[in-house]
């Protein structure tokens, strides 16, 4: 079986779970705790208009993960 360290190229330095993202960037601030949208909004929308490579990632109650 591949290992996590394996899977991303012996890269260095990986977070691997939110105490380490809470250490190195700080709390989150309040907003971004409550923010919940269950739709691209028109910021949402130009923003990914006026780029030329955007990503969007979701996951389930489960942590499923998809891109």
């Amino acid at each position: 079986m591949t290992s996590d360290h394996e899977k991303f190229g012996g890269f260095q330095g990986i977070v691997t779970d939110i105490a380490e993202v809470t250490e190195a960037l700080g709390p989150p601030m309040p907003q971004v705790l409550t923010k919940v949208m269950d739709h691209l909004d028109d910021v949402c929308r130009n923003y990914i208009a006026a780029s030329p490579f955007c990503l969007l990632s979701s996951v389930d109650p489960e942590g499923a993960i998809d891109i």
